[in-house]
């Protein structure tokens, strides 16, 4: 708790930042760089994004330039049935209640279930929004509550919005889906 502060920005400094810089869009860079929470501590806003929004002085997805987002692809693509319907959920601005291990390892990646929604909770993609530990049927609490998850912000949304639109489209690919119908005339 006592470096909850630590990982991020608060909305507290960004807004500082901003004043001092002259920039007034607090809402607009709260939709798209916040959404982090450490500990109890809520409101961080994504250091690596702000940094580069006040250097620029224009919003941006900087954040999705600092890594390769390929095993996250490729996880979801991968998925089974419930977990791409359950992304389409999150595509459509709603959350998604989920067990999920809080110990996951990489090994684990394509063989427990679940585990997509651990690494994209650990990598910043979504975050926890609650949790509801679950009770077995002797009374006892279960290893792995369910978790309300959501997409962290504008900026993570567009990003898994480019990530599957690239897999309905381009040279050669025949899949389209209601979601890339309703993205195309949301477009026009």
């Amino acid at each position: 708790e006592e470096y909850a502060a630590c990982f991020g920005f608060t909305e507290e400094e960004v807004f500082a930042a901003m004043d001092e810089m002259g920039l007034s869009d607090k809402e607009l860079v709260r939709r798209w760089y916040d959404g982090f929470q450490m500990g109890s501590l809520k409101d961080i806003y994504n250091p690596w994004s702000v940094t580069e929004f006040l250097k620029r002085r224009k919003i941006g997805n900087y954040w999705i330039n600092t890594s390769g987002n390929g095993l996250v692809g490729t996880l979801l693509a991968k998925g089974d049935n419930e977990l791409k319907m359950d992304f389409e959920e999150l595509l459509r601005g709603h959350a998604i209640q989920t067990p999920m291990d809080e110990q996951i390892v990489f090994d684990q990646l394509e063989s427990k279930e679940g585990a997509v929604w651990s690494l994209l909770v650990a990598g910043g993609y979504l975050k926890v929004t609650s949790f509801e530990p679950t009770v077995d049927e002797r009374g006892r609490y279960n290893r792995n509550p369910k978790y309300t998850l959501d997409i962290t912000n504008l900026e993570t949304r567009i990003c898994f919005e480019n990530l599957v639109e690239g897999w309905f489209t381009g040279k050669g690919k025949t899949y389209y889906s209601e979601w890339s119908k309703a993205k195309s005339e949301k477009t026009k």
